[in-house]
């Protein structure tokens, strides 16, 4: 009999394991830097996956890719909150999807400040509130109390509320420095006085003929930091 035969090998691959990508992902300022490539470090020989992804915001679908094998690429963007979402598919259908939300934020931080100095303004305590708004919820406060360059207080937080009773009598600089997480920051500077005590006035009363006389001169101002004190005439 002719026993002929043939071999014939077939080379086969079980693969049911996700992509495994090596990519980077950064944020500087209004750019984004994205790349993307197939991982050596993986059980199973991944180089060939294809990869896409989508960009957006607010639900808009802002750019997309078709599949590639590879890419980098770097993004400028307004301020506003994004979605990117990387997709990597391999040659067995498998797939590996992740999500990135990230704000970009280059706008000086807001505050809601409250600062109210008892007796409106001429008593001796102050009363100081602050927190982030909108998209700064997260902002971190470092303040500096002081006067006649003496520091009195300080504090770093996110958010506070303080109060100094029984303040004596000068001038205070009170200086609040804002940071968001994008590092935007803002300086306030609050400059004001505590003064408790009756205004002083210079006074100059003449009666005619040396206090004989039937005439009388009266002239009055403020003096020191009561400058700006009024004046009444009673009759």
């Amino acid at each position: 009999s002719n026993l002929n035969s043939t071999v014939n090998t077939i080379d086969f691959k079980i693969d049911t394991t996700t992509p495994v990508i090596d990519f980077t992902f950064s944020v500087n300022a209004t750019q984004i830097n994205i790349s993307a490539s197939g991982s050596s470090s993986s059980s199973v020989n991944d180089i060939g996956e294809l990869f896409y992804w989508v960009l957006s915001s607010g639900g808009s679908v802002l750019e997309n890719t078709p599949l590639q094998t590879q890419f980098n690429t770097t993004k400028t963007l307004s301020d506003g909150s994004y979605n990117w979402i990387l997709s990597a598919r391999d040659e067995n259908n498998n797939t590996f999807t992740t999500p990135f939300t990230f704000l970009i934020d280059n706008v000086p931080p807001n505050i809601d400040l409250v600062l109210t100095i008892s007796e409106n303004g001429s008593g001796d305590t102050i009363q100081i509130d602050a927190s982030g708004s909108g998209f700064d919820l997260g902002v971190l406060f470092d303040f500096t109390l002081s006067s006649g360059g003496i520091v009195l207080d300080s504090l770093n937080s996110s958010s506070f509320s303080k109060s100094y009773p029984s303040l004596p009598d000068n001038s205070y600089n009170w200086t609040l420095l804002i940071q968001d997480d994008n590092n935007n920051n803002t300086t306030l500077p609050i400059n004001f006085t505590i003064d408790t005590s009756p205004p002083s006035i210079l006074l100059t009363a003449v009666i005619s003929n040396n206090g004989s006389g039937s005439g009388i001169s009266i002239s009055a101002s403020g003096s020191g930091s009561d400058f700006g004190s009024s004046l009444t005439k009673l009759k």
